[in-house]
């Protein structure tokens, strides 16, 4: 796929680093502080109630939080989305729910090869070929069970490595068989990565319980024995006893309270969060009253850690050839998605500036359109995600592996009158950060990738669109609770 698209050196998953907060900032753009999906787990600090990761893809209100994933924007502006076991996919927003989708059944084999093969053969023969879905999401469970219990190093994980790479090559397969080759923008990434678990007589492990001058008598809720992470909700009265015992409390523990959480980590401002956050360093799990947790390999560590930084490949008409660009955080996907779409995007936190140098400039996908016979603007290929798929303006899709897939039109007016198609991003707003620049590979030559993070900016339209049909985009805000 690198040879004939795009590679990023890394991307920067979002802080939780697990699978349903990572997945939603995907497919909504949005911080975890913002679209509020916290945790795997859904709990409740009156009753004690918590549900386990597939349990809680069935509360509604866990996952209905004012930010409206892809699937559902693109289907209210009148494309046809799909999902298949991707997190999220069960659940209803705002009354709507993704019209074409599957959803595993409790004890699922997420390693069974034959079952990958089959739900690839669903995705792309029946929804993207015959059903001609704009967009779909697919979700492959592996390596991360196999790495959760063997070690990211072990000989089963590298196994499951090469199992899932045959299923990259069955996708492209297939992809070929049904003509969708020039048809069909494929995106493949992934939630997070995985580190080792350090334990034994190596290390001081980390236990609550152990801590001088801490008592699980002051607290009314934890969501402890879950990873190298954890929050807590101290009783009235005893917050500051609590984090005054935590902190310092071993020296590989961070203890924040929920406000003091670090920016970067967009991990503080939501409801949701419990008043005092707790995370280790890599290689440590923290643990409640016993050591409960025995994974030999584990994720949910700070976003920074590179072993947390997982792949990033995208290959299709609309992307640029034996192209590696620098890191990038995977908040921004999500914009890349909705300009492949020609969709109108909800508030998000992202930017599409620091995805389109990857992008075939319009010039030269106008002079291929012409060269097919087809006019510049007219039907250009859907987009697809591997872990997701969209299309856009041509006769391609998108598809993206944890994965998306997408239909592209022509630009449409609603009832009012307004365009909704989305070309680009300009650069009208205030900007921080500094990106990696693009790099020379293999001869493809990449603009340097623009700089900064994106909050109020401008979507452009069409020069003869109405100035009623301009609409701001990446405005930051507090989801519902």
């Amino acid at each position: 796929m690198a040879l004939e698209g795009v590679k990023a050196q890394y991307v920067t998953p979002a802080f939780l680093t697990v699978t349903s907060p990572s997945h939603f900032t995907l497919i909504t753009g949005r911080h975890i502080e913002n679209h509020g999906v916290i945790h795997n787990m859904w709990f409740n600090t009156t009753t004690q109630e918590k549900k386990q990761y597939y349990q809680t893809q069935f509360v509604d209100s866990y996952w209905d939080n004012g930010s409206l994933p892809i699937w559902i924007t693109a289907q209210r502006q009148g494309l046809k989305a799909g999902s298949l076991h991707f997190p999220g996919t069960a659940a209803m927003y705002q009354g709507e729910t993704v019209e074409v989708k599957e959803v595993e059944p409790p004890f699922y084999d997420y390693s069974n090869e034959t079952e990958w093969r089959l739900n690839i053969d669903k995705v792309i023969g029946e929804w993207l070929h015959q059903q001609d879905l704009d967009f779909v999401s697919l979700y492959f469970g592996e390596p991360d069970l196999v790495g959760h219990k063997y070690g990211p190093d072990s000989p089963e994980r590298r196994n499951m490595v090469q199992q899932v790479d045959r299923a990259v090559g069955y996708i492209r397969e297939k992809i070929h068989d049904h003509g969708l080759t020039d048809r069909l923008n494929v995106i493949m990434t992934a939630d997070h990565g995985m580190t080792t678990v350090l334990r034994g007589g190596l290390v001081d492990e980390i236990m609550l319980s152990k801590i001088p001058g801490f008592s699980f008598k002051d607290i009314q809720f934890h969501l402890v024995d879950y990873g190298p992470t954890g929050m807590l909700l101290p009783k009235e009265g005893k917050l500051e006893t609590v984090y005054q015992a935590l902190k310092g409390g071993h020296p590989h523990l961070h203890v924040y309270k929920k406000e003091e959480m670090p920016a970067r980590l967009h991990y503080s401002k939501h409801p949701r969060l419990l008043p005092i956050i707790l995370f280790a360093d890599p290689g440590y799990v923290i643990n409640g009253f016993l050591p409960l947790q025995f994974h030999k390999g584990e994720h949910g560590f700070d976003n920074e850690v590179l072993d947390m930084k997982p792949f990033f490949r995208a290959v299709g008409p609309d992307f640029r050839k034996k192209l590696e660009v620098g890191p990038f955080e995977t908040v921004h996907v999500y914009a890349l998605m909705c300009h492949l779409l020609e969709i109108r995007p909800e508030i998000n936190d992202g930017n599409l500036d620091h995805t389109k140098h990857m992008l075939v400039p319009k010039s030269s996908a106008g002079e291929r359109d012409r060269g097919r016979g087809t006019e510049v603007g007219e039907r250009r290929p859907g987009t697809a995600i591997e872990a997701g798929a969209t299309r856009g303006w041509s006769n391609k899709r998108v598809a993206n592996q944890r994965t998306t897939a997408g239909r592209e039109e022509k630009p449409r007016r609603s009832d009012e009158g307004r365009w909704t198609g989305t070309p680009g991003l300009d650069d009208r707003s205030g900007k921080r950060g500094v990106d990696h620049p693009a790099k020379e590979v293999q001869g493809a030559t990449t603009p340097p990738a623009v700089s900064g993070e994106w909050a109020d900016g401008w979507i452009p339209l069409p020069e003869n669109a109405p100035a009623s049909a301009r609409l701001l985009s990446g405005q930051r805000g507090e989801s519902v609770g």
